[in-house]
């Protein structure tokens, strides 16, 4: 008797894996981010966002950020010397709540969803990053 298989769930952390894809034959860029550094947690203080850009073979840069803030959105400027940027798009991975997870029930309930919330202006990058998130952007 043949056995029944179940699709597997993909984990969130998977999810992170295909976001770090384009980064791996990057070149690393410098940039200039500016960003409310900390937030509180109980007693202690621990950066909110961190953020890494490389920059792939074709000149397109390619921005990382996370928000590890569980309760607050952050904005984010970031100016990318030697770079004239015109636009932006990416994906983000976010869930309402903080123990969010895909089951074999609700598989897709954490994907990557189109990010909307960046704008160049003045040759930098402006935006505001969701709540414990992860986000990817595309600058050309």
């Amino acid at each position: 008797m043949a056995a029944s298989l179940r699709p597997l769930a993909v984990i969130p952390s998977a999810r992170i894996t295909d976001f770090g894809k384009i980064s791996v034959d990057g070149v690393s860029v410098a940039g200039c981010y500016s960003f409310l550094l900390h937030f509180e947690v109980g007693e202690r203080s621990t950066a909110a966002l961190h953020a890494s850009a490389s920059r792939d073979k074709t000149g397109k840069i390619h921005l990382s950020v996370c928000n590890l803030d569980p309760n607050r959105a952050h904005e984010l400027t970031a100016h990318f010397e030697g770079a004239e940027i015109s636009r932006c798009s990416g994906r983000v991975l976010t869930a309402e709540a903080m123990n969010a997870h895909n089951t074999f029930d609700h598989p897709e309930a954490v994907k990557p969803r189109p990010f909307t919330n960046a704008a160049i202006a003045a040759g930098r990058l402006h935006a505001e990053l969701p709540p414990k998130s992860v986000t990817v952007l595309e600058i050309v």
